[in-house]
C-alpha cells in the first residue's frame, strides 16, 4: 500500500459522530489512544550510536512510539510535520551540545541516522571554529530609562509646536470661514505650509541636533540616544514614501547626508542614518528594503556604515545591515538578508537569510544587465512629472478630507458640536472619495499593464511609479478596506483578477492587471505579490498567478511571472522555488525548502471555511462596513474635538500661548482615543486566550474589528510616536500585552495582546512581527508567545506562537522562529527558519 494510504492510528468506535449534512464531523473524533502505524515496520533498524538512541527517545516522545527505525523518514513514514519538528529541535536543544540544532537540519536530514550524521559533522565544525566573543551586556536603572523617557516626551512635545503652528495661525481666520469656497482655500494654505515644514524640519532637525551619524557604540537611554530617536521620529514625519522610486528620492537622501551615486534607483524608504551609508553609482534598491546601519541590543545602540557596491542590486524586502559591505554588481535576491558585517564580493549572485552564494540567477536580472544601460539623464518633461506627481500625492490627503469638512461645515451652522452627529457621514464619504480617486488616478495613469522589460527614465516608467504611489495611498489611507470582504470588488475594480470567495489581506507592490488569484485563496497580511524589478536602469514587470485554495502567508513574498499551482503554501516570511510551483505542494523559508507534510489544522465545515450561508456573509459585511468607517470617523471626530478646544482657548490665552499649549490638547485627545480602542477591545473581545476557530466564526469577526481599530487609530494617532520610549510598555498594557520594565521596543506588531509577554531589558527592533495567529486552511489558530529577559530581536523578524526565547537569546534581522520553536539561553540565532550562528 502507498505511504500516503496508510493510516496514522487506527482506533474502534461504536460510532462516527457526524454532520447534520450526514458527513463524518472529523472535530468530534476522539483523541487517538493507540500507538502510531509505522509505515515501514517490518523494516526497524535500531540506533547503532548512543546519540541514534538520544534523537529516537526524543522522536519516540513525539509520536508516542518507543520503536522507530533510525532509517525511517520523518515525514513519509512517520507522518511528521512542522509542528512536530520545532518540538524535537527544541527538546533536544535543551542538551548544550545539541543547541546548535535548527529546524532546518531535519527537514534536509529526515531520518534519525542522517541527522545523527549531520549532528556528527557540525559538532566537529563547532569544535574547530573560534568561540565568539562574549557580549558586553549594559544595564540601566529604572530611573534612568524614566529621565529619558520623559526628556523624549518633552522633547516630542516642542516638535509638536512646530508642527501646530500652520493650523494655529490658520486659525484666526476661522471666522471668516463664510463659504464652502473659503474652507477649501484655508486647508490648501495649511497644506502648503505642512508640506513644507514636512520636507525641510527633518534635514534642519537633523544637522543641529546631531550633525553627522558616526560609527560607534552609545549607551542606550542616554543624551545621545534620546536626540538620535528624536531626530529618527522626525526623518519619519517627511513624505519618504511618495519620494521613494522616484530620481527625487537620492536628492533628498543627499541633503540628510547620504552619499548617493549617480543613476540609482530606490525604490524603499528605509534608509536609516543616511551618513553611515554610502551608494556607488547605478545601485537598484527594491521596494520595502531596509538599508540598517544600527541595532539595539544589550543596552547599546551600535552604528557602523553600510556600502553598496555600484551596479549592484538589491532585492525587493531584503534587509542590509550595519557593517555589511555588498560589492560591485551583486545580486541579491529578494527576501534576503545582508548579515551584520558580512561581505559579499563583486560579481556574485546571492540570495536567502541567511544570504549565501547561488548559481541559480534570476534569468530577468540577467536580461536586464546584459542590455545597454539606458541614459541617467531625464527630460526636463519627465522631471516636471515627478516633481508634479511628488506634490500631487502630498496634497491628496487634504483633499480627500475637504469633501467630509465640507459637509461638516454644511450641517454645523456655525456650531461644531453639531458636525459630531455627521461625522459617520462624513467618514464614510472619505473612505469613497479615497477610493474614487485612487481608482480614477490607477486607470489614468496605468490602464493597461502588459509584461515585459521597459525603461525607467521613460514616460512609461513616470506611469509606472503614478500607479505605485496610487496602491500606496489606498493602503495608508483606508487600511481597514482591506482584509475585509470589501477588498475582493476593489481589487477587481484596479484591474486583478480575482475569484469568487478569496480572502486578500494588506498585500503590497502588487500591479492589479498582471495579477490573477485563483477562487478560495488566501494572501495574508503584509504579503507581497508581483513586485516590479528595477536594474541597469530598466524595470520589469510579469504576471503572477497563484492557483484555487493556495495559501500565501504572513509577509511572504511572491515574485513577478510566478506560478502557484491549485492547493499550494508559501509559509510565513517565505519565498517561492524559482521553478513553477506544482499543486498541492508547501514551501517554507529563504531559499524555499520543500515541507513534504504540514500540520492539518482542525476540520471544520466548509459552511464556516470557504462556502458560508448568505447569513454569515451579510452579517460579515456590516460588521466589516463599521470596520471601515469607524476609524474614518474618528478623524473628523479627533478634527472637530481639537478644533473646539482650540477656540475656547484662543478666547482665554494669547496666541504664543496658544502655540505652547495646543500640543498638549492634541496629544490629549490621541490618548483619549487610544484608550477608547482599548476599551471597546476588552468589551468587545475581553481577554485573548489560546484558541482555534474558523474564519466565519464570529470571534474572528470580532477580533479582527478591533484589529483594524488598533492599526488604523490608536497605532498612527498615538503609538507610532512611543516607540523607542518607555511609555509604550504602559500603553500596550491598556489592551492587555505584559511589557517587561526597560524594555526597549520600536514596533506595534501585535494583535492579540494579552497571548505577548516581554520580559524585562529585551529589545525589539522595527518592523518585528509578534505573530499570536496563523490562518492556515481559514482557520484562526492563536497562542502564546514568550520573549525572555535581555533577549534581541532585529527589524522584520517573525517570532510565532507557542515559541519561546529563553533569557538573552538573539535573533537577527530578518530571521523566523517557529511555531513551537525554544531558542536556548544566550544563544543567537539567524534566518528563515533560524538556524544557530557560529
Amino acid at each position: 500500500m502507498p505511504n500516503y494510504m496508510v493510516p496514522a492510528f487506527i482506533e474502534i468506535l461504536d460510532a462516527i459522530p457526524t454532520l447534520p449534512n450526514g458527513k463524518a464531523d472529523r472535530s468530534q473524533l476522539p483523541i487517538p489512544t493507540t500507538k502510531r502505524v509505522s509505515k515501514n515496520s517490518c523494516l526497524y533498524v535500531p540506533p547503532a550510536t548512543e546519540l541514534e538512541q538520544e534523537l529516537a527517545n526524543a522522536w519516540g516522545q513525539i509520536f508516542a512510539n518507543d520503536n522507530i527505525s533510525v532509517e525511517e523518514d520523518f515525514f513519509a513514514d512517520l507522518g511528521g510535520h512542522s509542528l512536530f519538528a520545532a518540538r524535537i529541535i527544541s527538546n533536544l536543544r535543551q542538551q548544550p551540545a545539541l543547541q546548535h540544532l535548527s529546524i532546518a537540519d531535519l527537514y534536509s536530514h529526515t531520518t534519525i541516522r542522517s541527522l545523527a550524521n549531520h549532528i556528527e559533522s557540525i559538532q566537529k565544525q563547532h569544535t574547530a571554529s573560534a568561540q565568539l566573543s562574549p557580549r558586553t551586556v549594559r544595564h540601566h536603572s529604572n530611573l534612568r530609562v524614566w529621565l529619558s523617557g520623559s526628556i523624549q516626551i518633552v522633547m516630542l512635545y516642542l516638535v509638536f509646536i512646530v508642527f501646530g503652528m500652520p493650523f494655529i495661525l490658520l486659525l484666526g481666520n476661522f471666522n471668516e470661514w463664510s463659504s464652502p469656497l473659503q474652507v477649501l482655500i484655508e486647508i490648501s494654505e495649511f497644506a502648503l505650509m505642512w508640506f513644507v515644514i514636512s520636507l525641510t524640519l527633518p534635514i534642519i532637525a537633523k544637522w543641529l541636533l546631531i550633525g553627522k551619524f558616526r560609527p560607534g557604540r552609545y549607551p542606550l537611554w542616554g543624551w545621545y540616544y534620546c536626540r538620535w530617536w528624536l531626530v529618527r521620529k522626525i526623518i519619519d514625519v517627511a513624505p519618504l514614501d511618495y519620494l521613494a522610486g522616484s530620481p527625487l528620492m537620492p536628492l533628498y537622501m543627499r541633503l540628510l547626508g547620504g552619499k548617493i551615486g549617480e543613476g540609482c534607483h530606490i525604490g524603499t524608504k528605509d534608509l536609516h542614518l543616511p551618513d553611515l551609508i554610502t551608494i556607488e553609482d547605478g545601485v537598484s534598491i527594491g521596494y520595502g528594503v531596509q538599508v540598517q546601519p544600527f541595532i539595539v541590543e544589550d543596552g547599546w545602540l551600535y552604528q557602523a556604515s553600510i556600502k553598496i557596491g555600484a551596479n549592484s542590486f538589491i532585492g525587493t524586502n531584503s534587509v542590509v545591515m550595519l557593517g555589511s559591505h555588498v560589492g560591485r554588481g551583486v545580486q541579491l535576491d529578494e527576501q534576503s538578508l545582508v548579515a551584520q558585517n558580512q561581505v559579499i564580493p563583486d560579481y556574485q549572485v546571492w540570495a536567502g537569510s541567511p544570504s549565501q552564494p547561488t548559481t541559480d540567477a534570476d534569468p530577468i536580472l540577467q536580461e536586464m544587465n546584459h542590455r545597454k544601460t539606458p541614459s541617467v539623464q531625464l527630460s526636463p518633461r519627465l522631471w516636471m512629472g515627478f516633481v508634479a506627481g511628488f506634490i500631487l500625492f502630498n496634497a491628496l490627503p487634504f483633499i480627500i478630507f475637504i469633501p467630509g469638512l465640507i459637509l461638516e461645515y454644511a450641517v454645523s451652522q456655525g456650531k461644531l458640536l453639531n458636525g459630531l452627529l455627521y461625522t459617520p457621514i462624513a467618514g464614510l464619504l472619505y473612505g469613497l472619495t479615497t477610493c474614487a480617486v485612487v481608482a480614477l488616478g490607477k486607470w489614468l495613469v496605468m490602464p493597461n499593464t502588459r509584461p515585459g522589460i521597459f525603461p525607467e527614465n521613460s514616460g512609461f516608467g513616470l506611469r509606472k511609479w503614478l500607479a505605485d504611489k496610487f496602491m500606496f495611498t489606498s493602503l495608508s489611507l483606508t487600511n481597514t478596506l482591506y482584509a475585509t470582504l470589501y477588498t475582493m470588488p476593489w481589487l477587481r475594480l484596479l484591474g486583478a483578477k480575482v475569484g469568487p470567495r478569496s480572502e486578500v489581506s494588506t498585500v503590497s507592490q502588487i500591479d492589479p492587471n498582471l495579477l490573477r488569484l485563483g477562487s478560495e485563496s488566501f494572501v495574508a497580511d503584509f504579503a507581497t505579490i508581483g513586485a516590479a524589478k528595477y536594474y541597469n536602469g530598466f524595470f520589469a514587470l510579469g504576471a503572477t498567478e497563484i492557483g484555487s485554495r493556495s495559501f500565501v502567508g504572513n509577509a511572504a513574498l511572491v515574485p513577478s511571472s510566478t506560478y502557484l499551482g491549485d492547493h499550494s503554501l508559501i509559509g510565513v516570511l517565505s519565498v517561492p522555488p524559482k521553478k513553477p510551483v506544482s499543486s498541492g505542494s508547501s514551501w517554507l523559508g529563504s531559499p524555499a525548502i520543500f515541507l513534504p507534510r504540514r500540520q492539518q489544522d482542525e476540520c471544520f465545515d466548509e459552511r464556516v471555511t470557504f462556502r458560508p450561508p448568505l447569513k454569515l456573509v451579510m452579517g460579515r459585511l456590516a460588521i466589516e462596513f463599521v470596520r471601515i468607517v469607524l476609524p474614518l470617523t474618528l478623524i473628523y471626530v479627533l478634527f472637530i474635538e481639537n478644533s473646539m478646544g482650540l477656540f475656547w482657548l484662543t478666547s482665554a490665552v494669547s496666541t504664543p500661548m496658544l502655540i505652547v499649549l495646543s500640543p498638549a490638547l492634541f496629544m490629549g485627545s490621541a490618548f483619549l482615543v487610544t484608550l477608547f480602542v482599548a476599551m471597546l477591545k476588552w468589551v468587545v473581545v475581553g481577554r485573548y486566550r489560546p484558541r482555534v476557530e474558523p474564519l466565519w466564526s464570529i470571534f474572528v469577526r470580532r477580533t479582527e474589528f478591533i484589529t483594524g481599530l488598533y492599526e488604523t487609530v490608536a497605532v498612527p494617532f498615538l503609538l507610532r510616536w512611543l516607540t523607542g520610549t518607555p511609555l509604550i510598555a504602559p500603553i500596550l498594557g491598556l489592551f492587555g500585552a505584559k511589557i517587561g520594565r526597560r524594555v526597549y521596543m520600536e514596533t506595534t506588531y501585535l494583535t492579540e495582546f494579552d497571548l505577548v509577554r516581554v520580559a524585562d531589558d529585551a529589545a525589539i527592533a522595527n518592523l518585528v512581527s509578534l505573530q499570536t495567529h496563523l490562518f492556515e486552511d481559514r482557520v484562526m489558530k492563536m497562542s502564546k508567545l514568550r520573549i525572555g529577559r535581555g533577549c534581541s530581536i532585529g527589524p522584520r523578524a517573525i517570532v510565532l506562537y507557542d515559541s519561546e526565547m529563553e533569557a538573552g537569546a538573539k535573533l537577527d534581522a530578518l530571521s523566523l522562529v517557529m511555531k513551537g520553536e525554544m531558542l536556548p539561553f544566550q544563544s543567537h540565532w539567524q534566518g528563515i527558519p533560524s538556524r544557530a550562528v557560529n
